[in-house]
């Protein structure tokens, strides 16, 4: 339920900024450092959302250990690789 409000707020704020950026409405230095600080954020959420989706639903898709083992263990790469 948690992970489910986060993405969602996360979302809100990223089409916030989207929009800001596309009307060109950035004021400070300091405003576009959070910027580029939240699409980090962001971008390292994801890759979670992602490694939770395919823990709980898609890993079950096909019944062998070798399937388990190699998407499970992929998809913790990513998230582990990508989030530095």
């Amino acid at each position: 339920m948690t992970l489910n409000v986060t993405v969602v707020i996360n979302i809100c704020i990223a089409a916030r900024i989207v929009i800001m950026r596309l009307t060109r409405t950035f004021v400070s230095f300091s405003m576009k450092k959070n910027v580029v600080l939240f699409w980090q954020g962001f971008f390292q959420e994801i890759f979670f959302v992602n490694d939770t989706i395919f823990q709980r639903f898609l890993g079950d898709l096909i019944d062998s250990p070798l399937w388990w083992f190699l998407s499970f263990t992929f998809m913790w790469e990513i998230a582990h690789t990508c989030d530095g």
